[in-house]
């Protein structure tokens, strides 16, 4: 009990040094996230054999080993990508269980054992005509403030552009066309922003200092600014890395806590995945977690997949591994697929998508190096019609012609429990 009474003291002595969101509750191999705020009300009960916190966290004081300010080491975390949420939320959409009963979208992401949601910020949208990117400071504070005040963990996907930024395409910001600098005004807007998100109370739980950068940052479609998987020990690579680690600065300078994330999507490419942390690693730039996309229409099979994992962790064992965007479609197979639903090996239909997906969460599973995974675009629910994207994934959590969650979200929870 004295142990116990001691850690619960850092943690109500604490809270303002170390500016965090959340406490996790420790105990074997499990945890539980609690907010900050809660912290100040614990009681005990049954002669400090047990105790409350925050009036509906209840433990035996012998359970717990530890609470901490950072999630363990041994936690892993479920999600999905909702950037799109509030704009279904205005046209009043409403979401159903798998049994067609009426849930709030993220309550019940909750009760199917999420705990982190993440969402993408543009520098400027409005210059920008595309539907989907809306998100700018404003908009992802909002929403930052719903996924935390729902118990989740916050994960911050920085796209360093106003438009979409992924392998072919992270065009600099209109607004920073005559930056002299562009590494100088990386690690600015990075920590301006990430100081914004602080004083409100929303410091995310995970940081991606770019989205899909496996090509560099800074170029758009063929310029030759892109770095180059031949010629490995160019130039650009160099300057690659140290806008890389600029941003990188920004965030140990303001959510030292925070993890960062680089992300890339060479899932479907062993080698090439392997080149880009080796030279993150050679060029010491600083991150803690490898992100990947994995889209099996894209990206190949479930063998290709594992492939890949095995390499990262054998030739970076320090580093864990999530999952940060993932998609199985489940109607009308996209026209520019570079693998067929044959190919992959399960059939483009609901019942095709649960079973990849049940075979996704045990070959995850069997690495231990993988610590998070996320589903891409989980919001999508285009029943009744919004019109508020540019074309479906028909990948989502939700059925688009019923409104019903898809059968494949019960297989997920098998990946953190």
């Amino acid at each position: 009990m004295n142990k116990l009474l001691a850690l619960i003291f850092l943690v109500l002595t604490s809270t303002e040094l170390f500016a965090q969101d959340n406490i996790y509750v420790c105990k074997c191999n499990s945890y539980e996230t609690i907010r900050i705020s809660d912290s100040n009300d614990i009681t005990f009960s049954d002669d400090y054999q047990r105790v409350t916190i925050g009036g509906s966290h209840v433990y035996t004081c012998s359970e717990i080993d530890s609470i901490t300010f950072t999630p363990p080491v041994f936690a892993k975390f479920l999600g999905a990508d909702i950037s799109m949420y509030p704009r279904y939320q205005s046209f009043g959409t409403v979401y159903h269980d798998v049994d067609g009963n009426t849930v709030n979208m993220l309550d019940y992401f909750g009760e199917m054992s999420m705990n982190a949601m993440r969402v993408r910020l543009f520098v400027d949208p409005t210059k920008d005509n595309d539907k989907e990117t809306i998100q700018d400071l404003d908009y992802v504070m909002s929403l930052a403030r719903t996924i935390i005040d729902s118990g989740f963990g916050f994960v911050l996907d920085f796209h360093y552009s106003d438009t979409w930024a992924d392998p072919t395409n992270q065009k600099r910001p209109s607004s920073w066309n005559d930056v002299a600098d562009y590494g100088d005004k990386l690690y600015e807007y990075t920590k301006d922003v990430l100081r914004q998100f602080v004083k409100a109370g929303l410091t995310p739980m995970f940081i991606q200092t770019g989205n899909e950068i496996s090509y560099g940052l800074d170029y758009s479609g063929s310029s030759n600014i892109m770095v180059n998987y031949s010629n490995i020990d160019n130039s650009k690579w160099s300057t690659f890395c140290l806008y890389l680690s600029k941003a990188s600065k920004a965030c140990r300078e303001v959510c030292p806590n925070s993890k960062i994330i680089l992300h890339i999507e060479r899932t479907g490419q062993p080698s090439q995945a392997q080149k880009f942390y080796t030279f993150m690693k050679d060029n010491n730039v600083d991150y803690d977690i490898i992100g990947l996309s994995y889209y099996p229409h894209w990206h190949g099979t479930l063998t290709t997949l594992g492939n890949t994992l095995t390499t990262l962790e054998k030739s970076f064992p320090e580093k864990p591994i999530m999952i940060m965007e993932y998609g199985y479609c489940y109607n009308w197979w996209p026209s520019n697929a570079t693998y067929s639903a044959s190919f992959i090996g399960y059939e483009c239909s609901l019942d095709g998508q649960q079973k990849f997906t049940s075979a996704l969460m045990s070959l995850l599973n069997s690495h231990s190096n993988v610590k998070g995974f996320f589903w891409w675009q989980a919001e999508e629910n285009e029943c009744p019609y919004t019109g508020i994207l540019n074309n479906w994934s028909n990948y989502s959590l939700f059925n688009n012609a019923t409104g019903n969650a898809v059968p494949a979200i019960k297989e997920l929870k098998s990946f953190v429990e």
